[in-house]
Order: structure tokens, then C-alpha cells, then sequence
């Protein structure tokens, strides 16, 4: 991968979490579907166009980075958030503490990717993002052993087929559906690896944007959530908003937003993680200062319905800044600790 596409891939990553800041800030609802058209498959298209081809001798690496780079965070953040869940529960935050028993319980189903910390409800990205990434690891490796020379052809039959696989999962009411749904956006980014890049005509980016123009009007579901009627047109219409995404960041490549969107896209999990707590810290505060009684915050979710243009920004800015000043902040505290940590191992 040239400096240029790996550029291009982090303004687009930079492009989708800010997205994703408004979403979960309570924009109007035409602008909300707008977003959740493209944003999240987003993020699962350019994991399958990074994958190297050196995994398939490699696997267990490939593997070890998936864990780590993936479960680790999953586990991580749910244990340190549940550490904080019965603070939180005091003032208001949460309906609910847990007592000992619910601690293992939910410490196993964090090992397990399952459930949950309220504030982290959306790593269920995490999940299928380690699910899609290990079976498609499957699935190439088999296909290039044993069909080697119809590869290319089986993969991409196999992808455009997945939605329809989710679709019957969805009318059958199970869950699964998300795996078929995350693997296609995954395998479609491999398949597509030959076209993205490629410079989009005014005409195609003009075409695209009126798709999901009138799209939006009609698809009010996000990838999670997606409704059995809607999710065919939805696995059509995301690759337009995606590929609309990959030539916007083509394009700001060559302005001076290139240094501060790089560092953005270079950085979502933090703000992944954490923007959440932030927004809630935010409505926290705001009670209180205006002395407007709640039960639990739940109750209020002021940030998922002020709609106010000067309130939407405040939260996605201030999400944002705080998110990457946590990361920088906790970057330091482990580097400190580790050259404590040699300092201590060299003297002993």
C-alpha cells in the first residue's frame, strides 16, 4: 500500500468517526439516516482492503494481531468502565449496581465478546468486525488451496450473496445476521481493492450523492439495527456512500485539513471508546447546572434529542478533543510506567 492510499484510508476513517460523533448526538432524523447509510460499513470495507496476502502463511499472526488489536480493547474497556459502573450508578448515570455475582457474570461475557458496559454499547463493532476478519481469513485461505486459479471468482460470488444470507437470518430472527452483513462489507473491500483509489468524475460523485440523498428518505435503520425489507437495498446503497467517503479523502489529502484528519483517523478507537461517556458527562452537567431533577440520565438522553445546531457541535467538538486528550494522556502513563519499569529491571 502506497503512502498515498494509507493517507487516503485514514482521512477516511477520520471522515466516518466524526460522523458517527454527530449521529450519536442527536442530529435531526433525515441527517441521522444520512450517516448511518455508510459510516459504520465504513470501517469494515477498509479492514478487508488492508488485509495482507502474507496472512495466509503467516495466520497465527495474523491472528495474535486480530486478538489483540480487537478482543483486547473489547475486554479491556468493559472492565475498566464496569470498575466505575456502581460510581456512576450513584449519580444517576445508570437504574442499576452490581453486586459480586453480577461482576463475574459479566466478566465472562466480556471474555466472550458479549455483552456489554452501558456506555460501550458500541463496540458491538469490535465484535464483527474479529468475527468478519477471522472468517474471511477462512474463506481465502480455502478458496486459494483448493480453487486457486476461480478464486477471485468464488469470493466475489460468495460476497454478493451474503446479504441475501443475512436476509434469511433476519426473517428467521436471528441475530447472526450481522456476521453475513459485517462479512460482506469486509470481503467487499478486498474485492475492490483494484477500483478504490481510482478518481471519482464530478458526474459519478453528483450521481452518488442524490442516491443517498433520496436513500436516506427511505432507509431508517442503521447496519445494527436494519430491518429484513431494507437490508438488500442497504447492502447496495453503503458501497456508494463509501466509495463517495474514499474520494472525499482523496481529495482533502491535497489541503491543509491533512495533517489534523490523519491524526484523527490514526486515532478512532479512543474516540470509539470514550465519546460516549463523554456525551453523557456533558448532559450530566447540564442537568445539574440548570437544577432539572432526574432519575437516571437514561431517562433524559439529552444529547440523543436537543437537535439544536450550536448544542450538536458543542458535543461532537468537545467529544472529539476530550477522547484524544484521554488516549494522549493514558499514552503517557504507560510510557512512564514502562521506562520505570526498565529502570527498576536494569538497577535490580
Amino acid at each position: 500500500m502506497t503512502a498515498e492510499q494509507s493517507n487516503t484510508i485514514s482521512i477516511g476513517k477520520a471522515v466516518c468517526i466524526i460522523l458517527m460523533l454527530i449521529g450519536h448526538a442527536g442530529p435531526n432524523e433525515y441527517v441521522f439516516n444520512f450517516i448511518y447509510l455508510f459510516h459504520m460499513p465504513f470501517f469494515f470495507f477498509v479492514s478487508g482492503y488492508c488485509f495482507k496476502e502474507k496472512y495466509l502463511d503467516e495466520k497465527k499472526t495474523f491472528v495474535w494481531h486480530r486478538m489483540k488489536g480487537l478482543w483486547w480493547p473489547f475486554v479491556k474497556y468493559n472492565l475498566i468502565f464496569m470498575c466505575f459502573h456502581n460510581f456512576l450508578a450513584y449519580h444517576q448515570f445508570y437504574d442499576n449496581t452490581y453486586n459480586w455475582p453480577d461482576i463475574i457474570s459479566r466478566t465472562g461475557q466480556y471474555l466472550l465478546l458479549g455483552k456489554t458496559e452501558q456506555n460501550l454499547g458500541q463496540l458491538w463493532f469490535i465484535r464483527y468486525l474479529l468475527l468478519a476478519s477471522l472468517l474471511f481469513l477462512f474463506i481465502h485461505f480455502t478458496t486459494t488451496k483448493l480453487f486457486k486459479s476461480h478464486r477471485e471468482t468464488i469470493e466475489r460470488s460468495l460476497t454478493l450473496i451474503l446479504p441475501l444470507l443475512g436476509a434469511m437470518m433476519l426473517a428467521a430472527q436471528q441475530s447472526y445476521f450481522l456476521v453475513f452483513l459485517a462479512l460482506y462489507f469486509y470481503m467487499l473491500g478486498y474485492c475492490c481493492r483494484s477500483v478504490v483509489g481510482k478518481q471519482l468524475s464530478d458526474f459519478k460523485i453528483g450521481i452518488g450523492a442524490i442516491i443517498l440523498i433520496v436513500a436516506a428518505c427511505y432507509i431508517d435503520h442503521g447496519m445494527v439495527d436494519i430491518t429484513l425489507e431494507q437490508i438488500v437495498p442497504y447492502s447496495i446503497i453503503a458501497p456508494i456512500g463509501i466509495f463517495m467517503v474514499m474520494e472525499l479523502s482523496r481529495r482533502l489529502s491535497s489541503t491543509k485539513l491533512l495533517k489534523p484528519l490523519l491524526y484523527i483517523g490514526r486515532h478512532t478507537m479512543p474516540i470509539f471508546i470514550f465519546h460516549y461517556i463523554i456525551y453523557d458527562i456533558m448532559s450530566f452537567l447540564w442537568l445539574r447546572f440548570n437544577n432539572i431533577q432526574f432519575t437516571t440520565l437514561d431517562d433524559v438522553t439529552l444529547h440523543q434529542n436537543h437537535h439544536s445546531l450550536l448544542a450538536l457541535t458543542a458535543y461532537v467538538v468537545i467529544g472529539l478533543a476530550l477522547s484524544l486528550l484521554i488516549d494522549r494522556l493514558l499514552g503517557c502513563c504507560q510510557r512512564v510506567i514502562t521506562e520505570n519499569i526498565q529502570r527498576i529491571k536494569k538497577n535490580a
